[in-house]
């Protein structure tokens, strides 16, 4: 179980058994000058009340982690259909927080001398193969990690229930292609943590859901987190929701299988999410000061292993490495069919921010939360999009011009309406318009010469497009790939 929450004779609230807690705050000059995170509980309900209602949000969860204080507020309902109220033990799908549980049990795994991270894949799953016979013989972990693998990354099929559903999902890649040669550049890979998540397997014999189980959900006490429809029905959770051309929310269908858990399939709660995150914090230590992941590991899941296309920032062995002002940032987001979960851990404060959110609109909701959370309880704020250049200014919209594809999704870009803008369709293929998505057009706002910003009136995600330039001398004016959505979308005409 998660640790259990008492209110101190201050009126904060504290985690029982955190090790290292005391009744000082953290020896950090700025949160010395921070009240006690109880004091945030008003404010920050407040701010995600008003955040659910500005946005159309049905519910969401926010938990707040500092030290050893602990902070979870809830507004809005698990289900419209329902009218089932959120509360601050609902589960959520977290989606491609999955990523950061299967990335840690792949760390664990190496430092146990189970797992070779700069071994080829090849060499522990016979079955691993894709289209690219070099690529095939050559992948390793750390590039699965890293998103460098170039691996087309959406490959989404139902394998079936049984415990060898990862084994038939990696079988199936023998017919993906590359976007890119491995290490050429990050670009976001579903595909590539299933390969992790059957490394996991083969590594421990065990399939993946009772490895996780094994070796991080007990160890960590996590009582209230689940990888199966059926286990999670028994705890209240929440459904997602799309929302039509008035903003109206309606349910979405629950899409996860069995092979999807170490890509996306986890489901919990905010305390359990805080607890895990506690975990990496702690380096590597749970709640009761057991030692569950090597305190090297967790450090070198840290580590910055790739740039991230027009930004300052990193991807690291499963985190996205970012920052709020000067401070470093451990992150990850995830998305489903109708839920969107956003995790933020800032080691140097020893503090942890989760948002669970029930709406393809819940990137608004983050937004507001972490602007609020930051300048409240952490006296730091996350990064803004950058400014756009003044209008009429911006680059000869000729030069981007074309039609640019990954596995499921192509960009049509042309010049906008207005001088210097430029508009980009969204094509979805019948898979991701099963799945909710549908084709619209955005208006693109020049940075500079290769990055642009654009608002997504569906999702309300502010987005950054960056057009990535050729290296090559012979093709100095070539722009192969536009990167959108974190994923490569390469060129085709």
């Amino acid at each position: 179980m998660a640790p259990r929450l008492e209110p101190d004779r201050s009126g904060s609230t504290i985690a029982d058994g955190v090790p290292g807690a005391t009744s000082e705050p953290p020896a950090t000059t700025l949160l010395s000058r921070m009240p006690a995170l109880e004091t945030l509980r008003p404010t920050l309900q407040s701010a995600l009340d008003a955040s659910l209602q500005t946005h159309a949000v049905p519910g969401a969860v926010v938990g707040v982690l500092r030290g050893d204080e602990l902070v979870l507020v809830a507004g809005g309902v698990a289900n419209v259909g329902t009218g089932v109220e959120t509360t601050t033990d609902t589960l959520f799908q977290l989606g491609s927080i999955s990523k950061v549980y299967t990335a840690t049990l792949v760390l664990q795994l190496v430092h146990a001398g189970l797992v070779e991270l700069d071994e080829p894949v090849r060499g522990a799953l016979q079955e691993f193969r894709v289209k690219d016979d070099t690529a095939t013989l050559t992948i390793t972990p750390r590039q699965l990690l890293a998103h460098t693998s170039g691996i087309q990354g959406d490959h989404f099929l139902d394998c079936g229930r049984n415990p060898d559903a990862l084994w038939r999902y990696v079988s199936t890649l023998e017919d993906v292609g590359q976007l890119h040669d491995p290490d050429d550049m990050f670009s976001y890979c579903n595909a590539g943590y299933g390969v992790l998540g059957r490394l996991v397997e083969e590594a421990t014999g065990d399939h993946y859901a009772r490895a996780l189980q094994r070796r991080l959900l007990r160890p960590l006490a996590l009582g209230h987190t689940v990888t199966q429809a059926e286990q999670a029905i028994v705890h209240r959770v929440a459904a997602g929701h799309h929302h039509d051309d008035q903003g109206t929310p309606s349910v979405a269908p629950w899409v996860l299988s069995r092979f999807n858990a170490p890509i996306g399939g986890i489901i919990a709660n905010a305390e359990d999410v805080l607890t895990f995150a506690a975990m990496h914090l702690r380096g590597g230590r749970s709640v009761e000061d057991r030692q569950v992941v090597p305190a090297k590991a967790i450090a070198e899941m840290r580590n910055g292993e790739v740039e991230v296309p027009g930004t300052d920032d990193e991807w690291g062995l499963g985190w996205w490495l970012t920052k709020w002002d000067d401070q470093p940032v451990l992150a990850h987001d995830g998305d489903t069919a109708g839920q969107r979960t956003f995790l933020r851990v800032l080691p140097e404060l020893d503090a942890a921010v989760v948002v669970l959110t029930n709406s393809t609109r819940g990137t608004a909701v983050a937004e507001d939360v972490f602007a609020h959370v930051g300048t409240e309880a952490l006296g730091c704020v996350p990064p803004e999009i950058p400014d756009t250049l003044p209008p009429g200014e911006g680059p000869d919209a000729d030069r981007y011009t074309g039609i640019y594809e990954r596995m499921h999704q192509r960009l049509a870009i042309a010049g906008g309406r207005d001088e210097g803008t430029l508009r980009m369709t969204i094509i979805p293929d019948e898979l991701f318009l099963k799945a909710g998505m549908r084709e619209r057009t955005l208006t693109l706002h020049p940075v500079d010469d290769h990055r642009f910003v654009t608002l997504d009136p569906e999702t309300l995600v502010q987005h950054l497009v960056v057009m990535v330039e050729s290296d090559e001398d012979d093709d100095p004016d070539g722009v192969p790939y536009v990167h959108f959505q974190r994923r490569a979308h390469a060129r085709i005409s």
